[in-house]
């Protein structure tokens, strides 16, 4: 008696979910859109500015705040995205790439929703609008993803 074993994909579906363990998704202002600069500050500096807040401005956060308000939204789309890989329907790079753009839905979501605090008498004065954290849109435009594969970039979006 001999036995046989017929592979029907499993070896590459364990390859596949072996990527998750090597990769990791960047989300954030990276990139050269991030180092333009808006009347002398870059977007990074600008995004950190509110992010954080400075002595003129207070913080307005859009990048932690998402991060923590949606944490269970995005460890569902992850279980989703790994039961995908694991039925064989969505290679693990497109799945990190879902992430990603998943994730920079939800932090445009966050600005556009006006975070409070709102803004001043001055400053609606001088930009002509009642919305924080949105001017020229330049910052919201310049919030990408990265995926990086053992630390080396293999998609953006």
């Amino acid at each position: 008696m001999t036995v046989k074993d017929i592979d029907r994909g499993w070896a590459k579906i364990m390859r596949e979910l072996s990527i998750f363990q090597r990769a990791h998704v960047f989300v954030g202002l990276q990139g050269a859109a991030a180092t333009e600069t808006i009347d002398g500050a870059t977007i990074v500096e600008i995004g950190a500015a509110h992010e954080f807040g400075t002595t003129r401005v207070p913080e307005r956060s859009w990048l932690r705040s998402t991060m923590d308000d949606q944490q269970n939204a995005i460890v569902k789309k992850i279980a989703d995205e790994l039961a995908a890989v694991a039925d064989g329907r969505r290679t693990a790079i497109a799945a990190l790439k879902r992430l990603g753009l998943f994730a920079v839905e939800l932090i445009r979501k966050k600005i556009r929703s006006r975070i409070a605090p709102p803004l001043s008498s001055a400053t609606i004065a001088a930009k002509g609008s009642t919305v924080p954290l949105i001017d020229t849109g330049r910052m919201m435009q310049s919030i990408t993803y990265v995926v990086k594969l053992s630390g080396q970039e293999i998609a953006a979006g």
